[in-house]
């Protein structure tokens, strides 16, 4: 079963669709093999080579992923994931921030 389908490209080829739970690993791998060495900051951070980072990283898509409304690219023909939007929805808290435990020893407070 596919997720829903919210554009297509001109040709066909690539469908954008809501990210459904058997495609997050195939997502984490776009992050790892394109997000992480090329994306600016990622660069700038080292990312790709702190596995430390990359994990948390990773860890904080998936959990992103758990509300819904992450957007994978899709190739056709394939079935394969070739691209990730993840995305969260944030929620107003009345102390403005929120803890997220991102593991055992460290969190980050995000606003």
């Amino acid at each position: 079963m596919s997720g829903r389908v919210w554009a297509r490209s001109e040709d066909r080829t690539v469908e954008w669709v809501s990210m459904r739970a058997d495609q997050l690993a195939a997502a984490i791998d776009v992050m790892r093999e394109s997000f992480f060495p090329n994306e600016t900051i990622s660069k700038a951070l080292l990312l790709n080579e702190r596995k430390r980072a990359s994990t948390q990283v990773e860890r904080l898509a998936k959990l992103a992923a758990n509300d819904g409304v992450s957007i994978v690219a899709v190739e056709v023909a394939t079935g394969r994931v070739i691209g990730v939007a993840f995305n969260k929805i944030q929620v107003n808290t009345a102390s403005h921030f929120t803890t997220l435990q991102i593991s055992e020893r460290s969190e980050t407070k995000l606003f």
